[in-house]
């Protein structure tokens, strides 16, 4: 029988002090990922406090074995921050979608990592520890982001949040806005944004150029995922 908490179990310490400070591993090595240097590079900036960080790529999230680059930040902050709180925002209608394909990965915790699995509830609009109560404040939380019902994503503070934007490109900016007010008054409080099919749009364009801490020394670390068609995937999951 597993013990209360995940932070009981002897193996927890070992598992955080590999991974708590290098997400590139830990999607290599716990969710069978390929992560090439560019990808490092952006998991480097989300680990930073408070970040901001804009992901495009031409990736087609339909594609059989081809996951977000977000997918990856959920477990990673679950199982290595228990009191954390991520936020995965959707394009309205597309969330159970999304839940089901980040639930998806877990498939590849096997081998020396196994023994975490014993500890996640999945739901489908939810990722919890056991004995993580639903209104706890904690875990993770899949979120439609309606234009028209922007009220919804406000309210969500506490000590750790992140708010990860999928398919960024199709979001109203006032769910940016309303999300980025919520962080204000966290004690550490991040956002990552991601859009595949080579997509930039709105305010997720924005921040790959006008608000880019590269291009124009605004406040977003932007990067570019599988920019050529000649790269190999970076996101696919390997084969078992």
């Amino acid at each position: 029988m597993s013990p209360r908490l995940i932070q009981d179990d002897d193996r927890w310490p070992a598992f955080v002090r590999r991974y708590a400070n290098d997400l590139a591993a830990f999607a290599r090595e716990v969710c069978g990922m390929e992560v090439d240097d560019q990808l490092a590079r952006a998991f480097e900036s989300v680990q930073m406090p408070d970040c901001r960080v804009s992901m495009a790529s031409d990736l087609n999230l339909m594609e059989r074995g081809v996951i977000s680059p977000l997918a990856p930040i959920v477990f990673w902050r679950l199982l290595c921050r228990p009191d954390s709180l991520t936020i995965v925002a959707v394009p309205f209608g597309d969330m159970l979608r999304c839940c089901e394909r980040y639930s998806g990965l877990v498939k590849r915790f096997v081998g020396a990592n196994a023994w975490a699995l014993e500890y996640l509830r999945l739901s489908s609009s939810t990722m919890m520890l056991k004995q993580q109560g639903r209104f706890s404040g904690t875990g993770v939380r899949f979120m439609a982001a309606s234009e028209h019902y922007p009220e919804r994503m406000a309210g969500f503070c506490g000590r750790d949040v992140m708010w990860l934007m999928e398919d960024a490109s199709a979001m109203a900016p006032v769910s940016f806005q309303v999300a980025r007010e919520g962080l204000n008054c966290c004690d550490i409080g991040g956002m990552v944004l991601h859009a595949g099919g080579g997509r930039r749009k709105g305010f997720f364009r924005d921040t790959q150029t006008t608000l880019s801490c590269w291009a124009s020394g605004g406040h977003w670390d932007a990067f570019v995922l599988n920019a050529t068609q000649d790269r190999k995937p970076s996101l696919k999951v390997r084969q078992a």
